[in-house]
């Protein structure tokens, strides 16, 4: 995701109500209407579910199809952040439109906050399908990519499979390239290949629609970002087509090593970040500290930077990480993630103590940036 979201959004979540106690407000949706009443009765109760940060079984909400496709088939849930439900960024949201078709009915929904000066926040607007069961005619939600099959195309290669808008051209250069990289890494770090559903837009208006919204906080950020969800086994990005791997190896070395200070920061050292390789990363940074004379990298780990393409402590670590690599290798990295803290690997690596950690950065930046020089 794009470095200024995080920020933005720490900001946010601050001005955000209590979500503890959900209530739902009704604006425009006809409940004299049987099937609009039931429909609604139907997503207040899903949404009811995620109190006090609880999750739901999604087997008794969604589509026998959907929870076959993936253990989360709610593709709104984590659509801001991969640890906390969109559903909770609001304590009223409002159904505000509701429209009945032959097969289900459509449910548009505003989650929002607001400041004590009646400034509104809004988070998502989201689309709910709610179909009834033709033997039990009781009420399921059915996804974006279910009910609109014909809108979006399916893709298999190796270990991945891609999902994604029908009007996409499938780039398989760009996915050869992806896994033969992918391949290589599996074979230096000992990984079986993991199976990957990969969806995929070329921008964030289209994925925001594949997910099931019209609108989701952030979506006006066009620089190439993911999420991704190891635990259920696949990723969302837009920008980079067949080939982030950034977020594919989210997939390996999240679970292999969910401890480590350095793992986001070995991703980044591998795969890059923002539709960038690593070596631009570290140009970047080296113009940042000239630009930003007064930095000081002693305390690296809690620095937020100026530029909203650049996250400082990814970014020192991937260098850590790449000049560890240089001296031992794969051996080296797989050693660097066993380090409980940042500290930890800086004393035992290079020696070095707090008091001279913003030089020895400074000097390596320079000396890493001038080789790697667009």
């Amino acid at each position: 995701m794009p470095i200024g979201f995080f920020a933005i959004l720490i900001f946010m979540l601050a001005l955000a109500q209590p979500a503890h106690a959900q209530y739902v407000e009704l604006v425009g949706a006809d409940t004299s209407d049987k099937r609009i009443k039931a429909a609604t009765n139907f997503l207040v109760s899903y949404l009811k579910e995620f109190n006090d940060r609880k999750l739901p079984d999604y087997s008794r909400y969604w589509s026998k199809e959907d929870c076959k496709r993936s253990t989360l088939p709610d593709n709104i849930v984590y659509s801001i952040s991969d640890d906390y439900p969109t559903y909770q960024f609001c304590k009223t949201p409002t159904i505000f439109y509701a429209l009945p078709y032959d097969d289900y009915v459509h449910l548009k929904t505003l989650f929002y906050n607001y400041d004590s000066s009646g400034k509104v926040f809004p988070w998502a607007i989201t689309n709910h399908y709610v179909a009834l069961d033709g033997h039990t005619s009781k009420p399921y939600f059915i996804s974006e990519l279910e009910l609109k099959k014909k809108n979006y195309k399916t893709v298999r290669k190796r270990n991945i499979i891609y999902h994604f808008p029908a009007l996409h051209r499938f780039d398989r250069r760009v996915s050869k390239t992806m896994l033969k990289r992918l391949e290589q890494i599996e074979q230096d770090w000992g990984f079986k290949p993991v199976p990957v559903h990969y969806y995929f837009a070329d921008n964030p208006q289209q994925l925001t629609a594949m997910r099931g919204m019209d609108y989701v906080f952030a979506m006006d950020e066009m620089a190439p970002n993911g999420i991704s969800y190891p635990q259920h086994g696949m990723i969302f990005s837009q920008g980079m087509g067949e080939g982030y791997l950034h977020e594919v190896l989210h997939m390996y070395f999240n679970p292999a090593y969910p401890k480590s200070p350095m793992t986001h920061a070995l991703v980044y050292y591998y795969g890059g970040g923002i539709g960038h390789d690593f070596d631009w990363i570290i140009n970047r940074m080296a113009r940042y500290l000239t630009a930003y004379p007064d930095t000081d990298l002693t305390n690296y780990v809690e620095l937020r930077s100026k530029d909203k393409m650049l996250h400082i402590s990814h970014t020192v670590n991937g260098l850590l990480l790449k000049m560890i690599d240089k001296k031992d290798g794969v051996a080296g990295l797989k050693r660097a993630l066993t380090y409980a803290t940042t500290d930890e690997l800086l004393k035992k690596e290079f020696g070095l103590e707090p008091k001279d950690l913003n030089e020895f950065l400074r000097k390596e930046f320079g000396k890493y940036a001038s080789n790697t020089a667009e």
